[in-house]
């Protein structure tokens, strides 16, 4: 499903090749200025995890419609991550089966600049010791903006813009 990422060859093939051989982080940090499709990115990254083979199910991923993907972001008028909506997450992963289809779990966080210092510390120790299967993938308008708590335990990528050209094209 990467392969369906405008631009970013570089990219592609990193991730890509992490994925062939197994080498992927368990916590990849996806940074792109909004807009430029690092939301896409990720969910075409867990399609790639979750179901190598591809087929229905990866799509369901690309749809935001698979069960074994489980989705934090910004809630309310400040936009901010609840701490309690990370213990709910962190609670899920650890405590739910998987299906028989998918090779693991993955938790989206959407917007990571949006972890405050409580909704981060919940976060840290299921990073630090992830369950097996688990990818987080996570992604944020700059990697300035997101707690250096979080960042240091993420592998960090950029999703450059595609220039107008290539979209024109696509």
């Amino acid at each position: 499903m990467l392969d369906r990422l405008a631009g970013n060859t570089a990219l592609k093939a990193e991730l890509g090749a992490a994925l062939r051989t197994g080498r992927l982080p368990h916590a990849v940090l996806l940074i792109g200025e909004a807009g430029c499709g690092a939301g896409f990115a990720a969910r075409c990254l867990a399609a790639d995890y979750l179901y190598p083979q591809g087929g229905p199910h990866a799509e369901a991923v690309l749809k935001q419609e698979d069960t074994e993907c489980l989705v934090l972001q910004g809630e309310g008028a400040s936009g901010q991550i609840p701490v309690k909506r990370v213990r709910e997450m962190r609670e899920a992963i650890q405590h739910s089966a998987l299906s028989t289809d998918a090779a693991g779990r993955v938790l989206f966080i959407y917007g990571a600049q949006n972890l405050n210092g409580s909704s981060a510390n919940a976060m840290l120790k299921i990073i630090e010791e992830p369950p097996e299967g688990v990818l987080f993938l996570l992604t944020a308008t700059s990697a300035a903006t997101v707690l250096p708590t979080i960042r240091s335990r993420c592998a960090a990528y950029t999703i450059a813009p595609v220039p107008a050209a290539e979209c024109a094209a696509l």
